[in-house]
């Protein structure tokens, strides 16, 4: 599993506990790092249209509540 420029091996990991709350740390930290870059990217694109472009801008109003739902997706799927 990678976090990013750092490799972890959680069957390297031997506490099952420990293994499962890295596993949802590295989740969640993609998901954050993620949700800002999609963002952002939103943002550049909405902020470079020409005021009398035909194309409209992205509305992020309901973005952050679908990186939620992914973000709880790995607690309501262990049980």
């Amino acid at each position: 599993m990678s976090i990013f420029n750092k490799e972890v091996k959680l069957e390297n990991i031997k506490d099952l506990d420990k293994r499962y709350e890295v596993m949802r740390k590295t989740v969640e930290y993609a998901l954050d790092k993620c949700e800002t870059e999609v963002s952002n990217l939103i943002e550049e694109f909405n902020e470079s249209l020409p005021e009398d472009s035909d194309y409209n801008e992205v509305d992020t109003v309901d973005l952050s509540s679908k990186f939620s739902e992914l973000n709880d997706y790995v607690e309501d799927y262990s049980n």
